[in-house]
């Protein structure tokens, strides 16, 4: 199965345009953000091909964004274009074994999408508000879902996740249960686990896993469908 899309739309995230002053009088700055929505184009292509209990999908993407100028002394944020070529495969194992379990996992390859602070000149600013619109370069996904025991005959299952980013060096653990004890009504709860290698290089600094490398995060909840 062959799937194409195309769309020209405003972008999820808002960029930020900023003017930064000061008063000579007081010695106190200021610093004004002014939201921006921009437009991109973007071009995706999925192809999905099933054999047997081994599910593929390749998918690609392109992002165009269209950007706009810094209007007097202010700077604005402009965003570079992004493609991004990504693999996933499942293989569902229920067949050979007692309960239901599948394993799945994937890459991703990740170009462009820097984030850069232009001022009306076109120069770039020495401060930045955010480096890159993904949270990722070359993250590689490994997982399991499987019915772990049962409860007056309702399965537990668990979903269990690592994904590691082979440029930024660093891996994101996730974990999660749920369980439907009548129709309708699931509980479920989930970790979240960051990790860094110790060595970082300067590429890899200041992304979204060095940020949160001591922000790990614990949920649950209860959801009921009417």
């Amino acid at each position: 199965v062959l799937s194409t899309s195309y769309g020209r739309k405003p972008v999820n995230d808002v960029a930020l345009m900023r003017d930064t002053f000061s008063d000579i009088s007081t010695q106190e700055g200021f610093v004004f953000l002014t939201p921006i929505v921009l437009f991109h184009n973007a071009f995706s292509a999925d192809l999905n091909v099933d054999y047997g209990n081994l599910k593929t999908t390749l998918s690609y993407l392109t992002d165009e964004p269209t950007n706009q100028d810094a209007k007097n002394l202010e700077t604005i944020q402009t965003l570079s274009p992004l493609s991004i070529l990504g693999l996933y495969a499942s293989l569902d194992l229920s067949p050979f074994t007692i309960k239901k379990l599948e394993v799945y996992g994937g890459f991703a390859a990740i170009h462009g999408g820097e984030i850069k602070d232009l001022n009306f000149e076109k120069k770039e600013s020495s401060i930045a508000l955010a480096s890159g619109r993904t949270l990722y370069k070359n993250p590689l996904r490994l997982g399991v879902k499987s019915e772990m025991f049962f409860v007056y005959n309702r399965a537990v299952e668990g979903d269990m996740r690592l994904t590691y980013d082979t440029q930024l060096k660093g891996s994101l653990l996730s974990a999660k249960v749920k369980h439907s004890p009548v129709n309708g009504l699931t509980v479920f709860a989930g970790a979240d686990l960051i990790g860094v290698e110790s060595e970082q290089t300067p590429e890899s600094a200041g992304n979204f896993l060095d940020q949160h490398k001591a922000d790990d995060r614990f949920s649950a909840g209860v959801g009921y469908v009417f």
